[in-house]
């Protein structure tokens, strides 16, 4: 009785997914919860998509409710449509290449129901392996979508889940989070003006207006990823394009360089009255910027005048850092894939730095993300 007092929202935006709709749509409807509408956008698909929504509409009429948007120019404005039709107490967002577990919002609601501050839920994200492939065991073996730094913040107090207390990690990605609807509707949805991030986005507003943060590791949704390296790539590219926007946003006019050392990131920050600067030197451009030094060294100084220990120098910080590099992927359960792998997450890597620099030069900021270890 108490859970039908409490109604969910499912908000899914859809473009060009044939292949895992079907699968999404079964877990959705599987669902262990007694009140719940599911709203999709689609955002103008020209494949087999909008045919299985119908299918699965028509099955389950007051379930399923499709919005066709033909023109969408993006997620966010997909989300803010079905967002105007949601009438649940509790909005919680996914993707059409997902899969909820059947406790999926109990857990939601266990939350809501024992902390009252808490506005925003994050759930874990696994991975559903829809084939064999190359890209799939990647991603699956790096855990793509896991939130590592919550999950290891936690584990330092002998916790799996809780409260989110740092201010810059209270967001989670539309895969796999829930909000109370008012405090969503409160801050106006989700900003139009994002291409990628618009997740992170609205989690940092709400976050700002006061509101708490959750992780709930067994609010369970696991992804069905990319399954080849070149549209891991792009995904890579399209949602590291976003993150200059965020800065500019949230971050503040400011100068930050920071790098790795010793297990630890120590960083130079100062204030800037107009410049938007964040560099995270991690071993990927370390490694490219030791190895140009080594090769401008040897051809401006070569062996003679004493210069040499300068080249050998630089060559010697070049290869540790390529070493460290690759050394995080020896965490690979496959590890007879190692070869394979260095090689996509180097092309991911430059993936995501395409996508910076586009991102940069659109809102004029300077950023380079810290990689991720994997």
């Amino acid at each position: 009785m108490m859970e039908k007092s409490h109604k969910f929202s499912i908000v899914v935006p859809v473009r060009n997914l044939e292949r895992t709709i079907s699968r999404c749509l079964d877990h959705l409807l599987d669902i262990d919860y007694p009140d719940y509408e599911i709203i999709i956008t689609d955002g103008g698909s020209t494949d087999g998509t909008l045919e299985i929504i119908r299918g699965y509409q028509q099955r389950n009429p007051g379930r399923l409710l499709l919005l066709e948007y033909s023109d969408c120019p993006g997620p966010s404005q997909a989300r803010n449509t079905a967002l105007k039709k949601a009438g649940g107490d509790y909005i919680a967002f996914t993707d059409a290449d997902c899969a909820p577990c059947r406790e999926w919002l109990k857990e939601f609601l266990r939350v809501y129901l024992d902390h009252p501050q808490v506005a925003g839920i994050v759930g874990h994200t696994g991975s559903l392996r829809t084939s064999n492939r190359l890209a799939e065991l990647y991603c699956e073996d790096i855990g793509l979508l896991v939130r590592k730094s919550l999950i290891e913040s936690l584990a330092k107090e002998g916790l799996t889940e809780g409260m989110i207390e740092d201010e810059w990690e209270k967001w989670g990605a539309t895969a796999n989070m829930s909000y109370r609807r008012a405090v969503v509707e409160q801050v106006g949805g989700l900003d139009e003006d994002y291409g990628s991030n618009e997740d992170v986005d609205l989690g940092r507003r709400i976050g700002k207006a006061g509101y708490g943060f959750y992780f709930n590791p067994k609010a369970l949704v696991r992804h069905m990823h990319r399954i080849t390296v070149l549209d891991l790539i792009k995904q890579q590219r399209w949602w590291a394009a976003g993150g200059p926007q965020d800065l500019r946003k949230h971050g503040g006019p400011r100068f930050k360089l920071a790098f790795p050392l010793f297990g630890r990131w120590p960083a130079i920050t100062f204030k800037t009255r107009h410049t938007y600067v964040e560099l995270n030197l991690g071993y990927f451009y370390l490694m490219h910027i030791y190895m140009l030094l080594t090769w401008g060294s040897y051809f401006i100084f070569g062996w003679a005048q004493g210069w040499g220990w300068l080249t050998v120098a630089l060559f010697v910080l070049a290869t540790y850092c390529v070493l460290r590099y690759f050394a995080l992927m020896g965490r690979a359960k496959r590890w007879w894939l190692l070869p394979a792998y260095w090689f996509i997450r180097y092309s991911c890597n430059w993936g995501r730095m395409i996508g910076f620099l586009q991102g940069c030069w659109k809102h004029k900021v300077l950023w380079l993300e810290r990689q991720p270890p994997f």
